[in-house]
């Protein structure tokens, strides 16, 4: 899994954004609702019940934080403008970061963060393919494992056992 995470330039702890902030989101559909669940998660805003939040299902917002929408990878970029940004853990990464130790929050490895793991698929006629199969059991393996952790300073999450 690739946990997005919360960063601030202004505040030392979630709790600390200061209020009526403005927080940078990514802007297309999928990133911008992972996002804005995530704020849920940290218990920054409340959102109407559905699978695809927008700005405009937020109900609870006690610190009237502006959402503010930008391309993903200008994410990283607007943290000093703003009171906090919700960075995906590869611009984090390329911005310098490091994702375990300067995140304020990460999003929880649970149920409702299911949707965004990343898997191995294929068409149900290869299912019992060799080929595809070694490449998985290779690709799940300790050693695999490792390098995913070191690579990514442990901001990548092998979920295999």
């Amino acid at each position: 899994m690739n946990p997005i995470g919360l960063y601030s330039k202004k505040a030392n702890s979630v709790k600390d954004i200061p209020a009526n902030s403005e927080i940078a989101i990514p802007n297309d559909t999928v990133n911008a609702a992972r996002a804005l669940l995530l704020l849920q998660s940290a218990k920054l805003i409340k959102l109407k019940d559905g699978k695809t939040p927008s700005p405009s299902d937020i109900t609870n917002n006690p610190k009237n934080f502006k959402i503010k929408e930008v391309e993903a990878s200008q994410t990283a970029r607007v943290l000093p403008d703003v009171g906090a940004s919700v960075i995906n853990v590869f611009m984090a990464l390329d911005a310098g970061f490091n994702p375990t130790k300067q995140s304020l929050y990460n999003e929880p490895v649970n149920a409702k963060s299911k949707p965004y793991y990343n898997i191995i698929v294929s068409r149900s006629k290869d299912k019992n393919n060799k080929l595809y199969k070694q490449i998985v059991a290779e690709y799940q393996s300790d050693t695999s494992k490792k390098i995913i952790k070191k690579l990514y300073k442990g901001a990548v999450i092998p979920l295999w056992k």
